[in-house]
C-alpha cells in the first residue's frame, strides 16, 4: 500500500528536559507563577483595552479605589485563586507517613464554600458576582477583570477577559484530503500476546484488512500519535517492616514482557506509517510535566526506523495536545462532567496547564512558563479520556481549533481520525 506523505516540525523544544547543568528542584515554585503572570498580564490587558476601552485600568489589585457608592467601573489583572477548604494539602500526605488516617481521596474539591480570588504582587481581593459563579475558573489562569469594589470590600465583577494569543493562518494547505490517527491508554500489560481488538488495530493502520477500497482510504493516514499510557502497571502486595511492626504495602510494578510486546507492536507500525510515541503518567519517564521522550533504548526493535519517534508530553506539530493530566486535574476542581468544556476553556485561557504546580506536578521553571498557548493551534487532542467527543472551538477573533477528546484504548477499542484539509473528525472503533 503506497502511503500519503505530508512533512511536520517537531515544535516541542520549550518541553525538552532541563539541562542537567541547570536543573534544579531545590528552587520554590513562585517564580513558575511570577513569570506567568509577568507574560500572561500584558496580554489580558491588552484585550481587556480593546472590550473596554473607555474603562479605568488600575495598576494592582490592592489599589481599586474604595468604594464611594457611584459603582465606578475599573480594570484589574492578574492571577486567579481558588481557595477551596476540599482541596487536598501537603498536611494529608504527612498524617498518611505519620500512619494516621488520611481523608479519603475525592473525585471532585468543590464545594459551597470555595472562594475565587485574583493576586497580584501587592496582594489579594476575592472576585464576586454571578459572572464568577458561572465563569468555570481554577487557580493560576491569568484574567483581566471589570468591575467595583463593594460595600464588603470585595470586587464586584460585571465582564473578564482572558489573555489572547497570535492569530495564524490555518495549516490547511493540503490539496487532498490526509488524516492523522490518535490513540491512547493502550495499556499493555502482563499478557505476551496483543489482543484481537489491538491486532486490528494494526491492521487497519497497514492497510492489512478490508477491501481494496478500504485500504485506499488508509493509504491516506500520514501519522499515527500515540497520547501516552501505553503501559500498564500491576500491583504486588510487599511486605515492609515499618514501626516496629510487618505491614503489607501496595507497589505498582511494570510487566517483564510488556516493553518487548509493546516494541513488537511498534515495528508493524512503523513499517508502514510515521509514528509519534508520546509519554503518559502510566509510562517508564519522569512523572512531572512536561514529560520527556521515554528512552529509544526501551524499543531496541523499533528505534532503527526513520518513521519512529518518542516525544514529550505536551506535543506540538502544529497540532497541540497533551497525555490527559491537564484536563484530568482541572475536572476535579469544577463543577460538571463536560471535559470537552475544560478543553475549550484551556484554549480561552491561553495556558494548557493553569493548576501546574498547585495541583499538578511540573518542574519548578524560574524565567518562563512553557505551558503558555503562543500560537492557537488548529488540532488540540487531549488523551485518556473517559469517552470520545469532539467539536469545532471557534475563538473571540474567530479563529477556528478542532478539539479532539480521545479515550483509552484499552477501555473503549476506539481510535481518532482526523482531516487535516478539513478538520472534520470521526471515531473508529474495533470490537
Amino acid at each position: 500500500m503506497l502511503r500519503v506523505a505530508h512533512e511536520v516540525t517537531n515544535l516541542s523544544a520549550p518541553w525538552l528536559p532541563v539541562a542537567a547543568d541547570k536543573s534544579s528542584y531545590s528552587t520554590q515554585f513562585a517564580g513558575l507563577y511570577f513569570s506567568r503572570l509577568a507574560i500572561q498580564r500584558p496580554k489580558a490587558l491588552a484585550s481587556a483595552k480593546v472590550k473596554w476601552p473607555d474603562a479605568t485600568f488600575i495598576n494592582r489589585v490592592l489599589e481599586v479605589p474604595p468604594s464611594q457608592g457611584n459603582n465606578v467601573s475599573y480594570v484589574i489583572a492578574g492571577t486567579i485563586f481558588c481557595d477551596m477548604p476540599l482541596k487536598p494539602c501537603i498536611l494529608d500526605v504527612v498524617a498518611k507517613e505519620a500512619w494516621v488516617a488520611a481523608p479519603p481521596p475525592r473525585s471532585k474539591y468543590t464545594s459551597d464554600k470555595d472562594k475565587v480570588l485574583l493576586e497580584d504582587e501587592s496582594g489579594r481581593m476575592e472576585l464576586v458576582g454571578e459572572l464568577i459563579d458561572s465563569a468555570f475558573l481554577v487557580s493560576g489562569v491569568i484574567v483581566a477583570v471589570l468591575g467595583f469594589e463593594n460595600a464588603d470590600h470585595q470586587f464586584q465583577v460585571q465582564d473578564i477577559c482572558f489573555p489572547g494569543y497570535i492569530i495564524e493562518h490555518p495549516m490547511n494547505t493540503v490539496e487532498d484530503d490526509v488524516y492523522v490517527a490518535f490513540v491512547s491508554g493502550l495499556s499493555i500489560g502482563s499478557d505476551s500476546a496483543i489482543s484481537l481488538e489491538l491486532q486490528l488495530l494494526i491492521d487497519y493502520l497497514t492497510g492489512e484488512t478490508g477491501m481494496p477500497t478500504d485500504q485506499q482510504k488508509n493509504s491516506s493516514i500520514c501519522r499515527l500519535i500515540i497520547a501516552g499510557n501505553s503501559f500498564a502497571k500491576k500491583t504486588i502486595q510487599e511486605s515492609s517492616y515499618s514501626a516496629g511492626s510487618m505491614s503489607k504495602v501496595a507497589t505498582e510494578v511494570y510487566s517483564p514482557g510488556s516493553l518487548s510486546t509493546f516494541d513488537s507492536l511498534l515495528v508493524q507500525l512503523c513499517s508502514s506509517v510515521d509514528t509519534d510515541v508520546m509519554s503518559g503518567d502510566q509510562d517508564p519517564t519522569n512523572y512531572a510535566i512536561p514529560q520527556a521522550p521515554m528512552p529509544s533504548g526501551l524499543f531496541p526493535k523499533s528505534r532503527g526506523f526513520s518513521s519512529f519517534q518518542t516525544v514529550t508530553n505536551p506535543y506540538s506539530i502544529s497540532i497541540d495536545g497533551t497525555s490527559g493530566q491537564n484536563v484530568n486535574d482541572i475536572y476535579k476542581f469544577v463543577e460538571g462532567e463536560d471535559r470537552l468544556t475544560m478543553a475549550e476553556r484551556t484554549l480561552q485561557w491561553a495556558h494548557m496547564a493553569p493548576t501546574a504546580p498547585d495541583t499538578l506536578a511540573c518542574y519548578p521553571y524560574q524565567d518562563r512558563d512553557p505551558f503558555i498557548i503562543e500560537t492557537h493551534p488548529d488540532i488540540y487532542f487531549i488523551g485518556n479520556q473517559p469517552e470520545f467527543s469532539t467539536k469545532m472551538a471557534i475563538g473571540s477573533q474567530g479563529e477556528k481549533t478542532r478539539i479532539v477528546m480521545i479515550p483509552s484504548f484499552a477501555e473503549s477499542k476506539t481510535i481518532a481520525l482526523v482531516n487535516m484539509r478539513t478538520l472534520e473528525c470521526r471515531k473508529v472503533a474495533f470490537k
